[in-house]
């Protein structure tokens, strides 16, 4: 280091070429230079699509990849619904989480209920539009990893 800096004072060497080694010598030496969480982590929701028509005894199959240098931070994901725009929502599988697999892909099946409890109340869902959404169960403040319906789905009878 010592070196390229004495180059770099003589005018030897441009700095471009500086931080270049500079660059090379931290991934030589072991340096994480993009920290512990990677930026580059988000989740896709593959299905739904939004605006697809459901009845009640279906079977709701929710689909999302987990994608990005950083996939492996993802490991479960809240699969929620809300009956209101987004204002609330509510989880669709009890414990609240779901596991995806080594290639960062997870499927949740639903089967779409007449009623749905929203905060201790029951709610009809006959006639209701719903949007559905994958969260990252651990980093849920990120908006990288939160994927939501861009339209929502319909509940028929």
């Amino acid at each position: 280091m010592r070196r390229i800096t004495r180059l770099l004072a003589h005018g030897r060497i441009r700095t471009g070429l500086v931080l270049a080694a500079t660059g090379i010598f931290l991934i030589a030496c072991g340096e994480d230079t993009a920290g512990p969480s990677n930026p580059n982590a988000e989740l896709v929701l593959l299905a739904p699509h939004g605006n697809e028509s459901y009845h009640v005894g279906d079977s709701l199959q929710i689909l999302w990849k987990a994608q990005g240098k950083g996939l492996q931070e993802i490991s479960s994901v809240t699969v929620a619904m809300s009956l209101d725009s987004g204002a609330t929502w509510a989880n669709l599988k009890k414990d609240g989480s779901a596991t995806m697999d080594a290639h960062g892909l997870g499927n949740f099946g639903w089967r779409i209920t007449a009623s749905f409890t929203v905060k201790g109340v029951p709610v009809a869902l006959p006639g209701k539009k719903a949007l559905i959404r994958v969260q990252d169960y651990q980093n849920a403040a990120d908006p990288n990893r939160t994927a939501i319906v861009p339209a929502p789905i319909s509940i028929e009878p």
